[in-house]
């Protein structure tokens, strides 16, 4: 059994095996029976590397794992939503390039339906060439 906290929002803010968390105002807790590793495999993100040079050319690939069965997921690329088609379970995101040095935060688009917490988002630094 599994614990998901939301916030005032529906958004999700974590999960756990513990129902011991203090909840903030406008927290609510749900419990699931499902182990935790089967709802943590709905989204997970990987990247070849998390820096990358500011030069437009260099790139990180990212690929998106989902026990789903779903044949898309919506993923948020800094505020662009980008649908990953899936093949058995697996999809890479477009190319990851950068024109000026900053933080590209990758996460799902939809934080209703899956976390952001742990392997639900990666972070890729474009540095200055």
């Amino acid at each position: 059994m599994m614990y998901i906290i939301r916030n005032a929002d529906n958004t999700i803010k974590t999960f756990s095996t513990k129902a011991d968390d203090v909840l903030a105002n406008g927290e609510t807790r749900e419990t699931l029976q499902t182990a935790m590793s089967d709802y943590a495999a709905r989204f997970q993100l990987s990247v070849d590397k998390s820096t990358i040079q500011a030069d437009d050319s260099d790139q990180a690939i990212v690929t998106l794992q989902s026990n789903t069965g779903l044949n898309s997921i919506d993923v948020d690329v800094n505020g662009v939503v980008e649908t990953v088609a899936l093949t058995n379970g697996e999809g890479t995101l477009p190319a990851i390039t950068a024109a000026v040095a900053g933080t590209i935060l990758i996460m799902p688009a939809d934080l209703t339906e899956y976390p952001a917490a742990g392997g639900g988002s990666v972070t890729i630094i474009a540095e200055e060439v």
